[in-house]
């Protein structure tokens, strides 16, 4: 789950530590599946053969994803919070380079989240056991 949960983050062209500060909110969800977009109330999927797998997630969206929230603070800590299930504190770090954000926890391995920004909107995508999975934030 809080892979499922941190996943939520990056994809772009060099954003920077000012452009990301603030807090996020998820708007879209993207996996070799299903294309959900909140903000349209619009779905699209990519294997009509899974229809009623895509079907289900989207009731489990409403509540298990879209409440989450990103705050990346000033001084590089980051705050992740779901109202009902878990606050996740730590720092991060951009790598221009390679287009990763780097997020840090306490006594966890960090995680290397690829991101990118289109349209002031921050894309996050994770590696999932089986296939990927990316989120739409928007401030």
């Amino acid at each position: 789950m809080k892979k499922l949960i941190i996943l939520f983050l990056f994809l772009s062209t060099n954003i920077t530590a000012q452009e990301l500060t603030g807090t996020w909110n998820v708007t879209s969800y993207e996996d070799e599946i299903v294309y959900y977009n909140q903000t349209t109330d619009s779905i699209y999927y990519k294997d009509e053969s899974r229809k009623t797998e895509a079907e289900n997630f989207r009731k489990m969206f409403e509540m298990m994803i879209l409440p989450v929230t990103y705050t990346f603070k000033d001084n590089n800590e980051y705050e992740m919070l779901h109202p009902m299930l878990a606050e996740i504190k730590g720092t991060y770090e951009i790598d221009r380079n390679n287009n990763y954000v780097i997020l840090s926890e306490k006594n966890t391995m960090n995680d290397t989240l690829p991101f990118s920004m289109s349209n002031e909107i921050l894309y996050l995508r994770m590696k999932m056991e089986e296939g990927f999975m990316k989120i739409g934030l928007k401030k």
